[in-house]
């Protein structure tokens, strides 16, 4: 199974676990709970799934920095060299894969940075569970980011590639 279909694997059960847990609450599916709104037990239950998520998304986000090592050719190319066909698709595929995990655990941090909300004199290990799962997915979100950019940094093939990339391509 390529790494992609599993990252997209697990996006689906990531957003049906969250639909479910709506609407056993008897929310509409098209409203997402805020972290306050959340009991206990159903947050500790966001923190675990999270938790597994976080561990994918991280031997996902390795294997895509050997994707990306192993491109190196690619990305040392000087400013004015043009990139072919095949090593746009490559590298648009590099991209594409990159976005989607910023947005995975962009979601993930953002839930889990409410963790403020929780008490931690009163409740000190689901704050800590919270505030640990949301630096994590920040982390790793910073690594992917900075991996991308540093090989692509005033570098203007890749700056019009990823420029005319039409939203729908993504």
């Amino acid at each position: 199974m390529s790494l992609f279909l599993r990252f997209k694997i697990y996006a689906v059960v990531f957003v049906l676990t969250h639909v479910a847990a709506v609407t056993a609450q008897g929310a509409s599916p098209t409203r997402v709970l805020s972290f306050e709104e959340h009991t206990p037990s159903e947050l500790d239950r966001r923190a675990a799934i999270d938790g597994v998520l976080l561990l994918s998304y991280a031997r996902s986000a390795d294997v895509l920095a050997g994707s990306m090592a192993r491109a190196e050719e690619i990305w040392r190319k000087p400013k004015t060299a043009a990139l072919s066909a095949d090593e746009r698709q490559q590298v648009l595929d590099i991209f594409e894969q990159v976005v989607a995990h910023l947005v995975a655990l962009d979601a993930m941090a953002r839930f889990h940075f409410n963790f403020w909300r929780i008490d931690p004199i009163k409740e000190p290990a689901r704050h800590a569970r919270h505030f640990a799962t949301a630096f994590a997915a920040y982390c790793l979100k910073v690594r992917l980011a900075l991996l991308l950019v540093d090989r692509t940094l005033n570098k203007p093939q890749f700056e019009i590639l990823f420029d005319d990339v039409d939203s729908h391509d993504l």
